[in-house]
């Protein structure tokens, strides 16, 4: 159980795990290794120990980054019996690169960043199917056998009946004033909406900045409605995008600027102590970032599993 305790707050502390589901996942995690450690059949060995993370996006590198990183710091520690040269790390994704809303530049620094903690990383690559331990992919050829896999590729918006103007990705088409093509009186914003444009062929970014954007226009033009006044057209202010790697690492973009490296893991830090509520909440968590951030290790004593009732 001490283990089990080390091993959530890690994972806890190197990524965000509300991105990729729930508990579930860490827990998972944590069973894997403490049966790779006491079975012993090598077969099943070898399935515990391989981690598969399909899509190249930003969630499924900063989880293939905080695995790659347990190896290093945490796995020879609390696990001695296990060989961390045989934990092994294989991201997928369907498309030419990583992390594609990026640069070519970002990109190449993400890939490097992940070789370079030994993640296997097979681009060009569409998961079609999983079955006895093994994933079909487009090519037609199966991946070795996993027991471990993260599928957290793709964003997919709910549909409703009796609303037929569906694009890619189940999104519904939308007008430069985030109205549906049929119906003028009914307004989409966010995932669920594809506003398509010269500049954003596909739509835009499926990320909260765009969103918030969104519903601000949005309720600006519900009252220029009700004041009787023409609606204002969403024009889309890209402020730049930032996202972590792993740790110490993170990559911004500023319009035609770059950066990356530790500086910008600092301040990608800082934005988001800024954005908590609180003072005292403030100081809080910026205590506990530091205490994990030095002893690798969290005063989150608390594992919590779903509720699984009879």
């Amino acid at each position: 159980m001490g283990n089990r305790r080390r091993w959530l707050r890690w994972i806890k502390a190197s990524t965000k795990i509300e991105y990729f589901g729930s508990l579930v996942q860490p827990n998972q995690i944590l069973d894997s290794f403490e049966q790779a450690q006491s079975t012993g059949n090598k077969e099943e060995h070898r399935r515990l120990m391989t981690f598969a993370i399909v899509g190249g996006g930003a969630t499924e590198i900063k989880l293939s980054a905080t695995l790659a990183e347990m190896r290093k710091f945490v796995l020879s520690q609390n696990y001695p019996g296990l060989n961390i040269n045989e934990k092994r790390i294989i991201l997928l994704d369907g498309s030419s690169r990583l992390l594609s809303t990026f640069s070519e530049k970002s990109s190449k620094e993400v890939t490097d960043y992940l070789k370079m903690h030994d993640v296997e990383i097979k681009l060009n690559q569409r998961v079609m199917g999983y079955e006895n331990y093994q994933l079909a992919l487009n090519d037609g050829t199966a991946s070795n056998t996993k027991k471990n896999v993260f599928w957290v590729s793709g964003v997919k918006a709910n549909s409703l009946q009796g609303l037929p103007t569906y694009g890619p990705g189940n999104r519904l088409k939308v007008d430069t004033y985030y109205r549906l093509s049929q119906y003028p009186k009914i307004f989409a914003i966010g995932n669920t909406a594809l506003m398509i444009s010269e500049e954003y062929p596909k739509g835009h970014p499926q990320v909260v900045q765009p969103a918030i954007q969104q519903a601000r226009n949005l309720i600006r033009n519900l009252q220029r409605a009700e004041a009787g006044l023409p609606l204002q057209p969403f024009i889309y202010q890209n402020k730049g995008s930032m996202e972590t790697i792993g740790r110490n690492h993170a990559v911004v973009e500023l319009k035609k600027l770059r950066f990356g490296s530790f500086p910008v893991w600092a301040v990608w830090l800082f934005i988001h102590l800024m954005s908590i509520v609180g003072v005292k909440k403030r100081l809080s968590i910026f205590v506990d970032w530091m205490w994990s951030y030095f002893t690798y290790d969290l005063s989150l004593r608390i594992i919590i599993k779903p509720l699984k009732r009879q």
